[in-house]
């Protein structure tokens, strides 16, 4: 496995732009540089990036995290968005919105091909919320800052206008029966899984549509601390969807006194004035599909988090009647 991801990040890497092209890319964004180093970014994982460090003609210094689409398709049924995609959640959704995250400096379509280029800060000093010092205390403040985000584009009426990829009930069905077709192989190990994924399908109605503006990913590994300032990245994936589903990301696999402070935490902020009658069934429906989601990704299912995974989506399952 190792080998075939450090396999994978090589192809990545071979489709970086040449140095001519970038130079062109960011004179268009930047002015002129005296001077641009680049740096591999260990991490690109769907598009090729990298990390460029460039220096003005008056001595300033900026570290960037530049994203290209590279003729790469990655849509994942209708969950990331892609380069494009992420520019404008950064342009028109973050930066109106003021939150702590990385800064967008700018975007770039290369003529001829039409990939599109993103150019965000690198947060190079920054720690993933789980390698944090207190990775409770950061998941802790990851759960009180997507509330803020979702109470706060609640309140903006232009944020109303924002193209967001939308969860519809075709949406959360998809990733039920792609689950279904590819657990009928682990049948015997799993046997109520089939009920989950229809009972699922069967109330998706009750869930669907434009309850928040949530993040999509929001993983321990995509909540980076920086100076004690949580800074989500990754925007690719951002979305109208029922807010809970960030809680699931963040929370999954956490023990549960964690677990049960994020989500206290989360409502707290969401709700000042208390929660709805159906929040523990909001928040299992979340869970559910952040587990589906995952599972309907590919028929490999990663053995590492299978168990706890299949764990979460029975106990969820369970009380949200999908078992019989």
């Amino acid at each position: 496995m190792a080998s075939t991801r450090a396999a994978y990040r090589e192809d990545l890497r071979s489709l970086l732009p040449d140095d001519e092209n970038l130079a062109r890319g960011l004179a268009t964004v930047f002015g002129e540089l005296s001077r641009r180093e680049r740096v591999t970014h260990i991490f690109a994982s769907t598009f090729p990036a990298e990390i460029v460090r460039c220096t003005f003609a008056d001595g300033r210094r900026v570290e960037l995290l530049c994203k290209y689409s590279a003729g790469k398709l990655s849509d994942s049924g209708g969950h990331r968005g892609g380069v494009a995609y992420e520019a404008m959640v950064y342009r028109c959704l973050l930066g109106p919105l003021g939150v702590s995250t990385a800064r967008f400096y700018g975007e770039y379509t290369e003529p001829g091909t039409g990939d599109h280029w993103l150019f965000v800060e690198y947060l190079g000093t920054a720690v993933r919320a789980d390698e944090a010092p207190d990775p409770a205390a950061a998941l802790l403040a990851g759960a009180r800052w997507a509330g803020e985000l979702q109470t706060l584009a609640q309140r903006e009426p232009e944020i109303a206008s924002v193209p967001l990829t939308e969860y519809t009930v075709d949406y959360y069905v998809h990733w039920a029966r792609r689950t279904r077709e590819f657990g009928a192989a682990r049948a015997d190990d799993y046997p109520w899984l089939a009920d989950v994924c229809r009972g699922f399908e069967q109330i998706a109605g009750s869930f669907a549509g434009p309850d928040a503006v949530i993040h999509g990913e929001y993983t321990p590994h995509n909540l980076l601390v920086d100076d004690g300032v949580i800074r989500p990245v990754d925007w690719e994936s951002a979305a109208r969807a029922l807010g809970e589903i960030d809680v699931a990301g963040l929370t999954e696999g956490w023990p549960d006194d964690v677990a049960s402070a994020c989500v206290e935490q989360y409502q707290r902020v969401r709700w000042p004035d208390g929660a709805p009658s159906n929040a523990s069934e909001r928040l299992d429906f979340a869970r559910v599909y952040w587990a589906l989601r995952w599972l309907g990704h590919s028929p490999q299912w990663r053995e590492k988090k299978l168990t706890r995974r299949m764990a979460q989506l029975h106990a969820s399952g369970a009380r949200l009647g999908l078992i019989e």
